[in-house]
């Protein structure tokens, strides 16, 4: 990959031929409709998606869109960190629900400031005016909103089925606990 510093533009794409800037699953942008009974999802995709070079260098970087990518990747983090407290949770929901539900609202909490992350990314994305970039940088950077805003959506499906969960973990004894 070279650059041209005149132009600040990717001009070799050799590991993706066919694959033009901000080509992505049409699920990461607008949802699946898929009846699925969790909101978890392989981050691959994102990750890679937020880390394109072609993001952030076409035509120029501007602040806003660093700030986005950087919101972005510190949402992917509270999520993979959310991932793991669950899993955790899951591993223990039957030697020690109180723990496992302990665990599910950490990682609900996680996801919380996850989700805080993407509507800071779409809102750093909103900012840009047609006067900041060109019009296909515009373009990306809305799209890229579209992504946060979706995320930010799936997220608050996932925080709230895990605080089912959480409740449906808890032993009878601690229900009533918590009810007295």
């Amino acid at each position: 990959m070279c650059f041209e510093p005149q132009t600040i533009t990717v001009t070799d794409h050799k590991d993706r031929p066919d694959t033009p800037p901000l080509a992505i699953s049409p699920v990461l942008e607008t949802g699946s409709t898929a009846p699925v009974s969790t909101h978890w999802m392989p981050l691959h995709e994102l990750i890679a998606h937020w880390t394109e070079v072609d993001t952030l260098l076409l035509p120029a970087p501007v602040a806003p869109v660093l700030a986005a990518i950087g919101h972005a990747l510190l949402a992917l983090s509270g999520e993979t960190s959310a991932l793991r407290l669950f899993t955790r949770a899951w591993e223990r929901r039957e030697c020690a629900p109180r723990g496992a539900a302990i665990g599910l609202e950490q990682a609900a909490h996680c996801l919380e400031v996850a989700a805080r992350e993407w509507a800071l990314a779409a809102g750093r994305l909103d900012s840009l005016s047609p006067t900041d970039v060109e019009q296909e940088a515009l373009a990306r950077a809305q799209r890229l909103s579209r992504v946060a805003r979706t995320q930010q959506e799936r997220l608050w499906k996932l925080i709230t089925e895990l605080r089912a969960d959480g409740e449906t973990w808890r032993t009878p004894q601690q229900v009533k606990e918590v009810r007295s």
